[in-house]
């Protein structure tokens, strides 16, 4: 065992494991209780999950609201998980705060309240959660799928359990199964961060006098053997045909286990086992046999670690003039390879490198640590995060073929299939197509006057190449990867006329082909090392990303300057694209959320605004771009002036801009950057209503909002703090303690404050039922009306000001996180000495500025309200 990892039982039984990492004054406390779906019974399914819920509300030293709020305060985070294997809880918090989740943990250990009200609350926030998933289709075909596969074994439901039983539960029944598992001597509890072995003391202190339980013989039904290929067929509405094949296999303790983890990353590429990672990788089988063939718009596997014998899934989406038995052929075609040929040492060693990476990636923080510690516990030994990356290294040919050939039989086989019912696929053909919006990062960093800042002039260097790119780097030794960000000014807003999706599909086909590479040599040379190389388009301007361990930064570099300085643009390879990317938006037709992102947008914008196109164009837009056009919007908008990257992680600074000069020191087009100003967008002068009506959904999704500012305006940072009061700080802050906990009316409800070059959105989404909607939107104005009518209480203005000056110190913990940091400080200009300086700028906010925001950007009755799903 590591000396920086300590082991001890209390005298309860409670299983507790430290581990010293002293990178950050970080600390993440994880809970693991040994009770999931697998442990319920039918017609009881889901009690787990929704205990999980009712832990939030409310134990004798903790009222309901006020965990999350706690947690914000001291500048943490927090939240739970539910699997068919465990349930867990976790805070990561600044270390001298860390001891919080400890009286948190022992408080509803065995005190949770469970009160009548709050339960009945609840039942209708967990259909409501269920009813979102059963919006879409891939949940429906995997739950199908699995409850197939399995007829005796509690593996056949899924966590949150079927609505019929849901609907059903009484409050003792959800108790009793509370009172049963929620002992410490069925719990095992994982520090990782910067504490000593003293720190035991204060766990046996918070944690060693709950008394132990009295656990009953664990009594799970063994599932017989197939004895034959199922298949599972689906006709409801949607818009895209989906097909799924499944295999049952061993679970992690299994000598089988790793070797299946290799054949999946043949597959599909390597993933990080215990991280939830289900990335695909584009020079993998899967992608090369159905997606380069255009068989499929999309394909995978993934082989999810269990503690019993679950599933191996393959999966794809068919391309619209494809056939799904043409697309489970080639899926089997893939599995027969297995079967019948030895891999290939050179695919293998790269399936390998895959699986080593990404695991490495997985475990770069505190959280990461304790997750994967934590998870391992649950399902084999934690012990064992010392040994899997030699277990990897370990597997052969002949162990993925034997694997191959003992669990990837016809016999052994679950088939499903979800089709579309035509006149659903027909009507909903020439919809508008919608698109994800930019990933969001909360505009709030650590801070802790104990120790020097991380980020200052001092810790980064900052250098401006002659050709005008702007490079920042952060050395940090201690990890064993580096990890890159940038943009270029070329997103969205850079489009003119019909061409719609042109920055997007520009962005992509950097990546598909350059002077020196083909899509898939590139791919291949990227994924041989367990690298990863992204380019996407967001309204502003386009994102890159990579990541690597730190002995490939050069390559990593040397791809990114090849597919920035020598793209071709090979025409093929355009119409591959386009074709994926059409049935992707065919899909998206049919999906709740999207579209009513899609409507709002094009409702709050004027037309012609770029805010208002959408990111991927649309399947009219996609038939009518040409190479001429990308490579006309290439010359036009890429320019290395425009153009800002940072880099962090176990590299020199000196050696990367060594590297960065030599690589894209020559990229000087013989054209100025051409320059582009967001036009401006009025906040509505009335309510406008748009409803997208979908067939067959079990949930409305709505959007409510208006016109925000510029990221630069001095009204961001009230704004800031008034979006975290309405519906961010606690659970969802004001909307979800209404909305979600008082009324049932929604899962999940939150408002959203976008900033950017320009007038970016400013508002409130959530999921509903259809007869709810009136209420749910009532709710919401009132929450908005009285942020604007009142001012905010002292205690919750200074919980907001605790939690922004105070949180995320895990943004900070990681390569990519420090990344992204630095990106946004020289995209805005903001100074490298922000974070000394953020606390004041949060401290000197004001009540009034507060309320004056309010008023000033959600005016009574001048809102958009955009929703789509089945209003019958």
């Amino acid at each position: 065992m590591p000396a920086s990892i300590h082991e001890t039982y209390l005298s309860n039984g409670l299983k507790v494991i430290l581990k010293e990492v002293h990178l950050a004054p970080v600390v993440s406390t994880w809970l693991w209780y040994r009770v999931g779906s697998r442990n319920e019974v039918g017609g009881l399914t889901g009690l787990a999950h929704w205990i999980e819920h009712m832990m939030f509300k409310g134990s004798p030293n903790f009222a309901k609201g006020s965990i999350m709020r706690m947690v914000d305060r001291n500048g943490g985070q927090a939240n739970a998980m539910t699997s068919h294997d465990f349930t867990a809880y976790f805070a990561t918090l600044p270390a001298d705060r860390a001891e919080l989740a400890l009286r948190i943990e022992a408080d509803r250990m065995t005190g949770a309240l469970f009160d009548e009200d709050e339960f009945e609350a609840e039942r209708q926030v967990v259909i409501a959660e269920r009813e979102g998933a059963e919006n879409t289709p891939h949940f429906v075909l995997a739950e199908e799928v699995t409850a197939a596969a399995f007829r005796l074994y509690p593996y056949h439901h899924q966590a949150i359990g079927w609505k019929e039983d849901l609907a059903s539960i009484t409050r003792d029944q959800l108790y009793a199964f509370y009172r049963q598992y929620y002992v410490p001597n069925n719990a095992v509890l994982v520090v990782v961060g910067d504490v000593s072995e003293a720190y035991l003391d204060t766990i046996d202190h918070h944690l060693g006098h709950i008394p132990q339980g009295d656990l009953l013989p664990e009594v799970i039904r063994q599932e017989p053997p197939l004895r034959g290929e199922r298949r599972v067929t689906l006709h409801l509405p949607g818009s895209t045909r989906l097909v799924r094949v499944s295999y049952r296999t061993p679970p992690v303790r299994h000598e089988d286990y790793i070797p299946l983890v290799v054949l999946d990353a043949v597959l599909s590429g390597g993933k990080a086992m215990f991280a939830f990672d289900t990335r695909q990788t584009r020079s993998a089988r899967l992608y090369h046999a159905l997606v380069e063939t255009e068989l499929a718009s999309d394909a995978g596997s993934n082989y999810h670690p269990s503690l019993d014998p679950y599933l191996l899934n393959l999966g794809a989406t068919v391309r619209e003039e494809r056939e799904p038995e043409e697309v489970e052929e080639a899926l089997l075609a893939q599995v027969a390879r297995l079967r019948d040929e030895p891999v290939q040492e050179e695919d293998l060693e790269v399936a390998i490198r895959q699986a080593q990476a990404h695991f490495a990636y997985s475990s770069e923080s505190v959280t990461g640590q304790a997750l994967t510690l934590g998870f391992l516990e649950m399902l084999d030994d934690y012990r064992r995060m010392e040994s899997i990356l030699d277990e990897l290294a370990g597997v052969t040919p002949e162990d993925v073929q034997r694997v191959a050939r003992t669990y990837l039989t016809a016999d052994n086989r679950i088939v499903g299939y979800f089709l579309p019912t035509e006149e659903d696929r027909d009507a909903q053909a020439a919809a508008p197509a919608a698109d994800p919006w930019v990933a969001r990062y909360h505009d709030a960093w650590f801070y802790s006057p104990a120790r020097p800042p991380t980020i200052s002039a001092e810790t980064v260097v900052r250098r401006r190449l002659d050709n005008g790119i702007t490079l920042l780097i952060r050395e940090n030794p201690a990890t064993a990867s580096v990890s890159m960000e940038g943009n270029i000014a070329a997103g969205t807003l850079y489009e003119e006329g019909e061409a719609l999706g042109l920055s997007a599909i520009t962005a992509s086909m950097l990546r598909r082909g350059t002077a020196q590479h083909t899509y898939q040599e590139l791919y291949a040379a990227l994924d041989n090392v367990g690298a990863a190389l992204g380019i996407s388009a967001g309204r502003d301007s386009i994102v890159l990303s990579g990541q690597s361990l730190a002995a490939d930064f050069d390559l990593l570099i040397d791809l990114l300057a090849e597919m920035l300085t020598t793209p071709t643009f090979p025409e093929s390879e355009l119409r591959k694209l386009c074709g994926q990317l059409s049935t992707r938006l065919r899909l998206l037709e049919t999906d709740t959320e999207y579209r009513a992102q899609r409507a709002f947008m094009t409702s709050l914008y004027p037309p012609g605004h770029p805010y208002a196109r959408p990111l991927l164009g649309t399947r009219q837009s996609l038939t009518t771009l040409s190479r001429e056009h990308l490579i006309d919007f290439y010359k036009a908008y890429y320019h290395p002036q425009k153009m800002i990257m940072s880099v962090v992680g176990a590299v020199e600074a000196e050696h990367v801009i060594e590297r960065v000069e030599a690589a894209l020191g020559d990229w000087k087009p013989d054209r100025p950057p051409t320059e582009q100003r967001v036009p401006p967008a009025e906040i509505p002068q009335e309510i406008v209503t748009e409803r997208v009506p979908l067939a067959g959904k079990a949930q409305v999704d709505l959007i409510l909002g208006t016109v925000g500012m510029e990221r630069s305006s001095p009204d961001y940072y009230p704004a800031m703090m008034a979006n975290i009061i309405l519906g961010q700080l606690g659970l969802m802050g004001r909307l979800g303690e209404t909305v979600r906990d008082n009324e049932g009316l929604a899962y999940s409800v939150e408002s959203y404050l976008r900033s950017g070059l320009g007038p970016h959105p400013w508002f409130v989404s959530a999921g509903v039922h259809p007869q709810k909607v009136d209420a749910a939107v009532e709710a919401i104005l009132r929450e908005i009306g009285r942020l604007r009518q009142e001012p905010v209480p002292d205690e919750e203005l200074e919980d907001c000001r605790s939690y922004l000056t105070g949180t995320l110190p895990l943004q900070l913990e990681t390569n990519e996180g420090v990344a992204v940091f630095l990106l946004n400080l020289e995209q805005y200009g903001l100074g490298l000495d922000y974070l000394q300086r953020y606390p004041h700028l949060i401290g000197d906010i004001t009540k009034k500025q507060i309320q004056d925001v309010m008023i000033k950007y959600f005016p009574k009755n001048r809102y958009v309200l955009a929703m789509a799903g089945t209003f019958e």
